[in-house]
């Protein structure tokens, strides 16, 4: 029951919030153009992060190989 009711509270509280956010940031249109700068930069992170963890783990699994058999 609580947690329904918090639920619900977050909802309002987003949901009352979101006119005063337009306001601060000029508008719904720069608060969309900043929301899809930050999807690009997150997704750029995301991807970087992926590549990094498959780099290090190849190069760890390659420093237990002995290629001189």
């Amino acid at each position: 029951m609580l947690a329904t009711l918090l639920a619900f509270v977050t909802f309002a509280v987003s949901f009352l919030a979101r006119p005063f956010g337009s306001l601060l940031l000029g508008g719904q249109n720069t608060a969309m153009v900043m929301n899809f700068g930050i999807q690009t930069l997150g997704r750029y992170l995301g991807a970087m992060a992926v590549i990094a963890l498959v780099a290090l783990a190849f190069f760890r699994e390659s420093k237990d190989v002995d290629f001189e058999q």
